[in-house]
């Protein structure tokens, strides 16, 4: 018998729970099965804390439980397309997904469709206001778990908006901009919102109803494309196979 032909139940964005983390990605594709099909290859086949757990799973049932336990894939709203994201509950952060997949990237393994990946920590109604709070929390998280010891951080906000004709980055910039300096502004930190790279960049993703936001640290600032993360390793060994074209 051939390998098991799995198919994923397209869900809107107001059923993605409030808590999910995951990573949020783009594609040159507008087939939301196809990116739904992608996603899930790549990060339970290049990311160690998930492709190692499920290589112990020897049957179809397992494999499922697993799934629906650890990790589940989520098509982002009708009309916003070629766009996916695969949330999970518990297990590795984003960050480290990301990572992993980044890796993967420079080590030259097939990414199909896929073109950007971000890091998602939180998923938030598409309104300034609850934006600005999800950041400054997620922020004040982040800070709490690293040692910063200059008085100073600057910050980019990494803004987009898609198929959300109410709702531009400038209102989005301007009620989140005050709040982000404050949580700086309250750990004695002189904040600064620059429009290139700093210190920390800080990512909105707007689509329709939802917003997913993220935080990357300063070494991968830039780093959200996968096939420039391919590019980057042929251009010093020319062998090495790169996935599509990036279209976002």
């Amino acid at each position: 018998m051939g390998k098991p032909v799995y198919k994923y139940r397209s869900s809107n964005a107001e059923s993605i729970p409030a808590s999910a983390i995951g990573i949020l990605a783009t594609s040159s594709s507008t087939d939301d099965r196809l990116i739904a099909r992608e996603l899930r290859t790549v990060i339970l086949g290049y990311v160690p804390a998930f492709s190692q757990s499920t290589e112990a799973i020897s049957d179809v049932a397992g494999e499922v439980a697993f799934l629906k336990s650890r990790a589940s894939l989520v098509s982002i709203e009708t009309g916003v397309r070629g766009i996916g994201m695969m949330s999970w509950s518990g297990g590795p952060n984003p960050l480290e997904v990301h990572q992993a997949l980044l890796t993967a990237a420079r080590a030259g393994k097939a990414f199909f469709h896929l073109s950007r990946i971000y890091p998602v920590l939180c998923i938030v109604p598409a309104r300034p206001k609850a934006i600005a709070v999800a950041l400054s929390e997620a922020l004040n998280s982040h800070l709490s778990k690293m040692e910063v010891t200059s008085e100073k951080l600057y910050l980019q906000l990494d803004i987009k908006v898609r198929n959300n004709s109410g709702l531009t980055g400038s209102d989005i910039l301007k009620e989140t901009s005050p709040a982000i300096l404050k949580t700086l502004d309250d750990r004695k930190i002189e904040g600064h919102i620059l429009a290139a790279a700093g210190d920390l960049t800080l990512l909105v993703h707007v689509c329709r109803k939802r917003a997913f936001c993220g935080i990357v640290p300063p070494d991968r600032v830039s780093n959200f494309s996968v096939t420039t993360a391919a590019s980057k390793e042929n251009a010093e060994h020319p062998s090495t196979t790169t996935g599509s074209k990036d279209s976002f």
